[in-house]
């Protein structure tokens, strides 16, 4: 079982040492996802930093969980695992000189104050990130949206709420 993460950690410690920081962080310290999707686990959170010549510090993310949303086809709670890696540049807010542009080489900048990092608020963005657009399940043969009714002789009834709409609209187009 890993160690609950606090939610701000004094990043410089880790750069220092080279070490890896890997923990869990509470499902009920999230906020942002509410009304989007729920989150099933506790988040399993890997950081590792490094600092190159320049004094630039990297930090490595590697976040997952299980969470839950609906299915926009069928309206189901759907269920499944987000696992998402990303690099970003670790610069500090008093730190104009870069900008809020992305790096050249396709990294991110997320931004500490006074050596502070804001591991949930990170973990918090990343986990938005991965979450689908549109959440449905993968298998159309476990939606809900396929269920069909059958009627006494066993064919199936498959609900098409806007089937009529061609004849309408023709219909208005000769008019």
């Amino acid at each position: 079982m890993h160690a609950f993460l606090p939610k701000v950690i004094d990043y410089n410690k880790f750069v220092a040492r080279g070490e890896l920081v890997s923990g869990m962080l509470k499902r009920n310290a999230f906020t942002r996802n509410e009304g989007i999707f729920s989150l099933v686990s506790d988040v399993s959170v890997k950081l590792s930093f490094r600092q190159n010549e320049n004094g630039e510090v990297t930090l490595n993310a590697d976040v997952s969980a299980v969470v839950s949303a609906d299915c926009q086809r069928c309206l189901e709670l759907l269920e499944f695992e987000i696992k998402k890696s990303s690099e970003f540049s670790i610069r500090e807010n008093d730190d104009k000189n870069g900008g809020n542009l992305p790096l050249e080489d396709g990294r991110d900048i997320f931004y500490a104050n006074n050596g502070k990092l804001d591991v949930l608020g990170l973990v918090e963005d990343e986990l938005l990130l991965a979450v689908p657009m549109i959440p449905k399940h993968e298998n159309i043969s476990s939606c809900g949206a396929m269920d069909h009714e059958h009627d006494s002789k066993g064919i199936s009834n498959v609900r098409r709420p806007f089937a009529d709409l061609r004849e309408l609209i023709d219909a208005s187009d000769e008019n």
